[in-house]
Formats: structure tokens, C-alpha cells, sequence
């Protein structure tokens, strides 16, 4: 199998309300985040989750993608994976593909 991606960081932004704990708000991840695929097609470029976000969950096409689940680098690229978060007040959160 191919190489191990490294640990992806998912930055997300509260609401500027201070007093009010964040909304369950979903972002696409884009390729800006995940692009280890260089000259190869999006199709064979596939991720791994090994582990997923703890404030979070990683979606494919709206559907919770746990442990052991995979998503390609052409899911990234249409906008077919998200994040949800799950709405308590933690501002960053990570997973490891």
C-alpha cells in the first residue's frame, strides 16, 4: 500500500459571540488541505481515516466516515468530504489520515 499521510489539522473558526458555545456548522475540506495526489489521478489517490477529529466528524458525500474508512483525493476535489462540528466550544480540532 502507499505511504502514510501525515496528520491533517482542521482549523475551525467559532462564531464571535463569546458567550454562545459554537454551532454544529459543516466545512468542506478542500484541496488546499489534502492534496498528496501530484501527477496522479484523484481516483488512485486514496485516504485512510485512522483516526477521526474528537469535536467532529469527518463525512463523505453526508455520511460519518470512522476509523478504517477511506475517501479519495477525487472526493476532496468535488467537495464530497466534510467536517461537522459538533457544536461544543472547542475551536480546533484534528484527524489523522
Amino acid at each position: 500500500m502507499g505511504k502514510t499521510q501525515p496528520v491533517a489539522v482542521f482549523a475551525w473558526s467559532a462564531p464571535p459571540a463569546p458567550t454562545d458555545a459554537p454551532k454544529a456548522v459543516a466545512r468542506l475540506l478542500g484541496n488546499s488541505l489534502l492534496n498528496a495526489g501530484g501527477a496522479l489521478p484523484g481516483t488512485q489517490v486514496v485516504y485512510r481515516v485512522l483516526r477521526g477529529p474528537a469535536h467532529g466528524s469527518l463525512r463523505l458525500n453526508g455520511l460519518a466516515l470512522n476509523a478504517g474508512g477511506t475517501f479519495t483525493q477525487d472526493d476532496v476535489n468535488a467537495g464530497r468530504v466534510s467536517y461537522l462540528h459538533n457544536g461544543d466550544s472547542a475551536v480546533v480540532d484534528d484527524f489523522r489520515v
